[in-house]
């Protein structure tokens, strides 16, 4: 999940 896009999406890019 690299949708490193948004900062609030980092619940999930932090695991990529």
């Amino acid at each position: 999940m690299t949708d490193h896009g948004n900062p609030g999406d980092f619940s999930m890019n932090w695991i990529s």
